[in-house]
């Protein structure tokens, strides 16, 4: 009787330390952020095929609090870089949302995915670490600025896509790489028409954007 009684003991002992152990492992809060290249950047500057995930190292990512702070680069809560297989590893955080933002001093970021509203991840605590993927592109800046005395419509790369820049007025447009060789991933095309229904641009202007953060400004005449 006695040794069932010690062995009984002996298993809510266990019981307790196990409960214990859960308790802490369950008060943590962490996620591991890796960014791979989008698929037209890989492409572009590593000649890679659409289902290779090529890893971003030595990117730098942020945990924002909201999307507006992530897009500006304020009010950051934590940051770190990723390793040589696009890793890095965020812990002791609050629970909630946070926005991701990754980049690096050449324009290599997850903007437009932040523009998008896919950069979002929400944390509970848990005792296994989550694993949130952003993709990065080259983003380059361009502002169309229109002195032509008229409004027009413009496309760069894609004719489906028509902004209207009014008379006077400038059109700042974010680009990703299209042309898949690399010494002309920086090159894009504009079109400009009358109309939003024209088929036919009335001028044609080839450019090359900065591979650093500069916007390039293009001046309609």
């Amino acid at each position: 009787m006695k040794k069932q009684l010690f062995l009984f003991i002996a298993i809510l002992a266990m019981m307790a330390g196990c409960t214990k152990k859960d308790s802490v492992l369950s008060d943590i809060v962490e996620v591991k952020v890796r960014t791979v290249y989008g698929s037209q950047t890989a492409k572009a500057l590593f000649n890679t095929n659409d289902f290779d995930l090529k890893p971003a190292t030595g990117i730098t990512v942020g945990l924002y609090k909201t999307q507006i702070d992530a897009i500006k680069g304020s009010n950051k809560v934590a940051s770190g870089v990723t390793d040589e297989e696009g890793f890095v590893h965020f812990k002791n955080l609050e629970e909630g949302e946070y926005y991701i933002e990754a980049s690096n001093q050449t324009c290599i970021s997850n903007l437009e995915s932040l523009v998008k509203n896919e950069s979002k991840v929400n944390l509970k605590r848990d005792i296994v670490a989550k694993v949130f993927y952003t993709s990065i592109d080259q983003v380059s800046g361009v502002d169309l600025n229109n002195y032509l005395g008229k409004s027009i419509y413009a496309t760069i790369d894609y004719d489906e896509k028509k902004e209207l820049i009014p008379n006077g007025g400038t059109k700042t447009i974010l680009l990703t790489p299209t042309r898949f060789i690399k010494e002309a991933y920086l090159d894009h095309t504009i079109k400009l028409y009358n109309d939003f229904d024209d088929k036919t641009p009335f001028r044609t202007i080839e450019i090359k954007v900065n591979a650093n953060c500069e916007v390039l400004p293009v001046d309609l005449r």
